[in-house]
């Protein structure tokens, strides 16, 4: 059978492991702003969210693989 997502992380190298947290991160601020959204909520309050999420982890991931690519095999 073949493995679960999570079975698959466990053997990944820990450098892998960060971009993929620094991701989920990412992709939990993204949900949020569509739930803000939804709830109509004031445009400064969303765009608030989007500037802190546009200048969080994953600009800085993207800073980080233009000094040194991600190896895929």
């Amino acid at each position: 059978m073949a493995k679960k997502l999570t079975e698959h992380l466990e053997e990944l190298p820990a450098e892998r492991k960060a971009i993929l947290n620094r991701l989920r991160r990412a992709e939990g601020q993204l949900r949020g702003i569509q739930r803000m959204i939804i709830e109509d909520r004031p445009c400064v309050e969303v765009l608030d969210s989007v500037i802190r999420c546009k200048k969080g982890d994953a600009t800085d991931m993207c800073g980080n693989c233009k000094k040194q690519p991600i190896q895929l095999h």
